[in-house]
């Protein structure tokens, strides 16, 4: 890493704008493990697609998997920030989704994932074709789409409600990337 450049309006209080860029001192290599995203040109992609792909690291390691332990992956429905906010606020954690956010969790008909809303360090991602429907395979942890192409950066995993129990009902938080795409893209330079 070369330099870090976090977002100006980032409230750590709210976790608003909980977005930056990750400068590296060389470039990536693009291959199996490395592959590039296109970021969401607009919010309208989010809302006509209502499900999106989520990949991330658990904080606790599993050690049935010892040093093989890879991103875990599944499917999630992108959903209203009102059933959000009440579900938090249920929980003891009263919170605000900002226009700069957007939730998402995997019920109602989601299957089983090896995804928690607690795990870190994720992404939420718009299949190539959002028309598309996208299967998740469990056995094999991977998540298939029927048409290949360019796959967008919808949200970044910002924060979530868990204590352990890897509830699939729960809503995480993601940062909405298209609302700073131009941000992202001047930053880059």
């Amino acid at each position: 890493v070369g330099s870090i450049v976090v977002h100006p309006n980032y409230d750590p209080y709210i976790l608003d704008s909980d977005i930056a860029v990750i400068k590296l001192l060389d470039k990536a290599r693009i291959g199996e493990k490395v592959l590039p995203l296109c970021l969401s040109e607009n919010q309208e992609e989010e809302v006509t697609s209502g499900q999106g792909v989520v990949t991330g690291w658990s904080p606790l390691q599993d050690s049935s998997l010892g040093l093989d332990e890879k991103a875990r992956v599944g499917l999630v429905h992108l959903a209203d920030i009102v059933p959000c906010e009440q579900q938090y606020a249920r929980n003891g954690v009263p919170i605000s989704v900002t226009d700069n956010m957007l939730c998402a969790s995997q019920k109602p008909d989601y299957g089983p994932s090896n995804i928690c809303p607690s795990d870190t360090g994720g992404i939420l991602l718009l299949p190539a074709s959002s028309g598309n429907q996208v299967r998740y395979n469990s056995k094999h942890s991977q998540v298939q789409g029927r048409n290949k192409g360019s796959w967008s950066l919808l949200g970044l995993v910002s924060f979530g409600y868990d204590q352990g129990e890897c509830d699939p009902e729960l809503y995480t938080v993601y940062t909405r990337v298209a609302n700073f795409k131009d941000w992202i893209e001047s930053s880059m330079k």
